[in-house]
């Protein structure tokens, strides 16, 4: 499993439970761990760019790269 770009090339190997909309180069993947589904950001390279230890994690300011995220102990931005 990959994923794969709109004209059929594999990006990156696909290792995650479920994954949202590439954004600016990212995008938010889940794993679950515990029978907890968990979120964090990875970039096109595969490459973990905010941990996937979230509750919830969306895209607030898609031009200015912000993310917001939800967890112990509460919400954040980044």
């Amino acid at each position: 499993t990959a994923l794969i770009s709109r004209e059929g090339k594999v990006i990156t190997p696909f290792k995650y439970n479920d994954a949202g909309y590439v954004q600016n180069g990212c995008f938010p993947a889940s794993e679950v761990r515990n029978g907890k589904e968990l979120w964090g950001i990875v970039d096109l390279n595969g490459d973990i760019i905010l941990p996937i230890e979230y509750d919830a994690v969306e895209w607030i300011d898609i031009d200015r790269g912000k993310t917001q995220f939800h967890g112990n102990p509460g919400w954040g931005m980044r």
